[in-house]
């Protein structure tokens, strides 16, 4: 049987018709629609590239404000594992070790940041023998931007009395002793000594609370920060819960 190629591939030898395959002369099939095809997409034009950066550029700037919340809000959640870990540490100690145990709010400068005011950005735990203050765990800095506020509507403990550090106390990296504190202590019964402090009942405070935020975005007036959280310590039991909206 003999089959007509022309039915499969018509035009085929022929140079015409409109088959899968066209003859050219030297016998070379497809060489001028190939060249058509690399030429029309060879790569992108510059009002095509322009157009890729703009878009791109609009997108990081609608973008940019809720990452720079993002990174704001994980900076302070750092910061409030600092605080809770140490208020955990302190009040265990204090029991197992049964003697009292201080927990300091450290006052310094950002290490991060030279020349940068001083706030309070660390937190410490010492063991009060008669020998003098004895570090319990290691100075627990904050990230950097990161501060516990001393207005007293957010941080009522900022009415303990703010005390110099001396050459008998820790010294914390970078800045030795040249840092102030506020402290508190927890008791071998696992409660506080924040109900006898004359300093916070001479500001009538009742309620034993802090609060952490970004001093990057601090708190406008009556509009508290965008990124914050507030520990509130019990002080008859040595409890402590953390709010957080």
């Amino acid at each position: 049987m003999m089959i007509d190629t022309n039915i499969i591939f018509p035009g085929r030898g022929s140079g015409v018709g409109g088959g899968f395959f066209r003859s050219a002369p030297g016998g070379a099939f497809l060489r001028g629609s190939a060249r058509g095809r690399r030429h029309g997409h060879g790569g992108f034009t510059l009002l095509e590239l322009l157009l890729v950066v703009a878009i791109i550029g609009l997108f990081a700037v609608v973008a940019l404000p809720s990452l720079s919340g993002i990174l704001g809000g994980s900076r302070v959640s750092l910061g409030i594992e600092s605080v809770n870990g140490a208020l955990s540490l302190a009040r265990q100690l204090a029991v197992t070790k049964n003697h009292d145990i201080e927990f300091r709010l450290i006052e310094m400068p950002d290490p991060a940041v030279p020349g940068s005011a001083s706030a309070i950005r660390a937190v410490q735990i010492v063991e009060i023998t008669e020998g003098g203050a004895i570090p319990a765990g290691k100075v627990r800095v904050f990230p950097s931007g990161v501060v516990i506020g001393s207005p007293p509507e957010m941080t009522s403990l900022a009415a303990l009395p703010n005390v110099p550090a001396s050459a008998n106390d820790p010294q914390v990296p970078g800045i030795g002793t040249s840092y102030k504190y506020r402290g508190f202590r927890f008791r071998p019964d696992g409660t506080t000594n924040l109900g006898f402090i004359p300093e916070l009942a001479a500001a009538s405070v009742t309620n034993f609370f802090l609060t952490l935020y970004n001093e990057r975005t601090p708190p406008d007036g009556a509009r508290p920060p965008d990124n914050f959280a507030t520990i509130q310590i019990e002080p008859s039991t040595g409890s402590f819960t953390l709010h957080r909206p």
